[in-house]
């Protein structure tokens, strides 16, 4: 499960920026993580998806809703986790219907559902037999560059309070490490 975290954080870190260039041209300063090209709310969503999947009986529609539930809970909790430890928002969905806190939306929660099966039936196949392939050594040395990175990008954001820090075309901008004092 660890592998699928990890895989659909940088399978869903392609699917942010695919998304931001087709809805405002450009995917610029779109980064959740410092260095690695992963957005960790996707890996969560996806694995949340992926157990609950095989708890749910071979239904389309039960699988769309369990699925749009743990991937729309996944999102509130990093939207709680970026905002009350890292003191930054990487989203607002104040302006959507039907919110909550502006963390989730009901728009969003459908897109997930909808992405649901897709990821179930056509992409989980592909990525299940890449794991199955992967050496349990491997895990190691890439789990800790992923915390390390998750560890520093949340130092970071907490010590600057904004997510231009990820941004290394930004980081003259802020003042170079004065803000690090």
């Amino acid at each position: 499960m660890i592998w699928y975290v990890l895989l659909y954080s940088v399978l869903g870190y392609g699917l942010e920026m695919g998304y931001a260039l087709w809805k405002h041209g450009s995917a610029k300063g779109r980064r959740t993580m410092l260095l690695l090209p992963m957005c960790p709310v996707y890996g969560l969503g996806a694995a949340g998806i992926l157990a609950l999947s095989a708890l749910v009986p071979q239904n389309g529609w039960l699988m769309m809703l369990c699925g749009a539930l743990a991937a729309t809970a996944s999102e509130y909790g990093m939207s709680v986790f970026y905002e009350k430890i890292c003191g930054v928002s990487f989203w607002d969905y104040r302006d959507y219907s039907f919110h909550l806190q502006g963390r989730v939306c009901l728009r969003f929660s459908i897109y997930w559902g909808l992405l649901t099966l897709p990821l179930v039936y056509v992409v989980h196949p592909y990525v299940e037999k890449l794991v199955e392939r992967l050496s349990p050594v491997m895990l190691i040395p890439v789990l800790t560059l992923f915390v390390l990175d998750f560890l520093l990008t949340t130092f970071l954001l907490r010590k600057s309070r904004t997510k231009a820090v990820l941004d290394w075309r930004q980081f003259n901008h802020l003042g170079g490490t004065e803000w690090l004092d």
